[in-house]
């Protein structure tokens, strides 16, 4: 945590130059692509975000600590109420004494019918001013710090995982509009929107492997308490050796469907947004198509996790060299009129420019 805070001034800067340098270095045609992002507007991105973070952070440790002080609270006066209600009250409030002789005086079987019912009366009396009636029962141990303090951290998980639902689609939006509006094509610049409801929509379909993962290890979790409660009910050592190494085959399962939910989850999430972002993209009144799918892309992420972990991670540059073809594969202009002609404009405009920008600077370009 201390190395991120440490490199958080960084990143933008990271960010800035590695697009510009791609861009520099990415041509057709004779002419270039440049981006013209700046360091300061990269980090108003990184910082009205992590601002945001911070304070939603906030916001949910004292919504957390709060209702669990409230919480608290109602369980001392819960133990209150249990105390009164187990007879703890001033002498005044005693039954007096001098209605036991009456009693004791009678034959003891003649009126023990009558002294059960004056005990349930005296009981019902007595409980009648108890705030146990009001308020129910109350024998319950009380609930230790540990329980309150796990009850909140529960609840600040619970409310940091919807905060990062909630920042996370609106932070990579405005990071891949800052990429592609500062991107041009010679002098030709690149325009991309799209709305705010669109970026929810991607998160949350891109979550669907995660989400179908999930369902799976419940699935599984079940089966495995099935069986272990039906392995487990002969009570015999073979059962209870049975009952473990089910429980680890399934437990291993349920884990590998979590991994790789996750790991598809991620590149499908990339291919979404490529999509959103490149079908929103123009340039020049030509426009993009990207329709990357959930199919084809998921067989080349599985097809490289298994050829890069046979080969002890040796065969990761050709899974990327196929991630990366894919891609382009599955990526085309729409073109609205001569896309040389497009080419041609540019290149000259290219050329004119930096001729003016060397006698500017009285530099001899020529070869």
């Amino acid at each position: 945590l201390a190395f991120l805070v440490v490199t958080l001034p960084f990143w933008p800067w990271v960010i800035v130059r590695s697009i510009a340098f791609r861009a520099k270095n990415t041509s057709w045609r004779g002419v270039r692509f440049n981006f013209s992002g700046t360091y300061g507007k990269c980090a108003k991105i990184y910082v009205g975000y992590i601002a945001a973070t911070i304070a939603g952070l906030f916001i949910i440790s004292a919504i957390s600590f709060g209702i669990v002080g409230g919480l608290e609270g109602l369980n001392e006066i819960r133990q209150g109420l249990n105390s009164a209600s187990q007879g703890h009250y001033p002498e005044e409030t005693a039954i007096p004494d001098e209605t036991e002789p009456a009693y004791e005086a009678e034959p003891e079987d003649e009126y023990e019918p009558a002294d059960e019912a004056d005990e349930d009366t005296e009981d019902s009396a007595t409980l009648n001013l108890t705030p146990r009636s009001a308020f129910g029962a109350f024998d319950s141990e009380p609930i230790s710090l540990n329980a309150w303090i796990g009850l909140a951290t529960i609840t600040f998980i619970f409310w940091t995982i919807a905060l990062f639902i909630l920042i996370e689609p609106l932070f990579k939006r405005s990071l891949n509009l800052f990429q592609i509006n500062h991107l041009s094509f010679g002098t030709t610049p690149l325009t991309c929107h799209f709305s705010v409801k669109a970026a929810y929509g991607t998160w949350f379909r891109g979550m669907l492997p995660i989400l179908t993962s999930l369902v799976i290890m419940s699935a599984i979790g079940t089966i495995a308490f099935v069986l272990w409660a039906i392995i487990a009910a002969s009570n015999t050592d073979v059962a209870k050796v049975i009952s473990v190494v089910i429980g680890a085959i399934l437990g291993g399962l349920a884990y590998t469907a979590l991994y790789f939910g996750a790991y598809i989850a991620v590149y499908y999430l990339r291919a979404l947004r490529n999509n959103l972002t490149w079908n929103n993209a123009e340039l020049g009144g030509m426009r993009f198509v990207s329709d990357m799918k959930f199919g084809g892309l998921c067989g080349i992420v599985l097809l490289n996790l298994f050829l890069t972990g046979l080969t002890l991670v040796l065969y990761w540059p050709w899974a990327l060299v196929a991630l990366t073809r894919y891609r382009a594969e599955h990526t085309a202009v729409l073109a609205n009129g001569n896309i040389n002609d497009f080419a041609a404009d540019n290149l000259a405009q290219q050329n004119a420019l930096g001729e003016e920008i060397g006698e500017f600077f009285d530099f001899d370009i020529s070869l």
